[in-house]
């Protein structure tokens, strides 16, 4: 596979990261932990972006810092560190119009294998390797899902998500800018139930957290979703039993 091809070297790391195949990787390790005092310091520290990226998208403030304050405390280890210095590079060295080609290219083969994914949460070694599907920066975003929410999601003509395929994944990698896409997928998820099955779960930060986590595709096949019944994963179940913490530390009051 040449560098230059939209399928080049972007994503090896993911190798490492997923076991080659699986989609998993955000699933929580340890439901216990507690907030730790980088994660409260970074969520202080952008608590105005969090509580203006709640409104906007009418998603509650602890559910938009608390993605993240999870992804932080749970998922985040020297192995995506790495994988996110090698999309800053490639962001770097590559064009508007190569990341446009990516999209394209990767969306094709998406289109090939979704509906096995859904069933066994896996994807194939050769889309994993593109790191489409692979999370990257704070917010352990996949450009599939975020991509996808900017398209589906009314967002204010300032957003990143106005940008194109190179600006939104460039914003991922930041500490703000991934805060305002994290409740840009939280609104898609929260859109996709509303639509499915006729009920608002903005309020339920648990089945919020684990649609973010899982990607309401997969959640509704594993779990067999329908209105009423609303089941958490580890990380639902990790915000759920923390969302105190993470109310305190998105207050603005410090």
């Amino acid at each position: 596979m040449s560098e230059s091809s939209p399928v080049g070297r972007l994503g090896l790391v993911s190798v490492l990261s997923c076991v080659l195949v699986s989609s998993a990787c955000g699933t929580a390790r340890e439901t216990k932990q507690s907030l730790g005092p980088s994660t409260d310091s970074m969520l202080v520290r952008h608590c105005r972006t969090i509580q203006a990226s709640a409104v906007a998208f009418g998603i509650p403030t602890v559910t938009v810092g608390g993605v993240v304050a999870a992804e932080q405390t749970l998922n985040i280890g020297a192995i995506d560190r790495v994988q996110d210095a090698v999309i800053r590079r490639l962001l770097k060295a590559k064009s508007s119009e190569w990341w446009t080609k990516w999209l394209v290219s990767n969306e094709a083969l998406e289109g090939r294998f979704a509906k096995f994914r859904v069933i066994g949460n896996k994807w194939p070694e050769r889309l994993v390797l593109t790191t489409y599907v692979g999370s990257i920066g704070p917010a352990q975003l996949t450009p599939r899902t975020v991509l996808r929410a900017c398209r589906s999601v009314p967002t204010p003509t300032t957003h990143p998500c106005r940008g194109g395929v190179k600006e939104v994944l460039s914003t991922a990698l930041d500490d703000d800018g991934a805060l305002k896409l994290a409740a840009v997928v939280l609104a898609f998820e929260a859109l996709q139930w509303k639509r499915l099955y006729d009920e608002d779960i903005r309020g339920d930060i648990g089945l919020l957290g684990s649609l973010y986590s899982a990607g309401g595709d997969y959640y509704r096949q594993r779990y067999g979703a329908k209105a009423g019944l609303h089941k958490y994963n580890p990380f639902g179940n990790w915000l759920s039993d923390h969302r105190n913490e993470i109310a305190l530390a998105t207050a603005c009051n410090r």
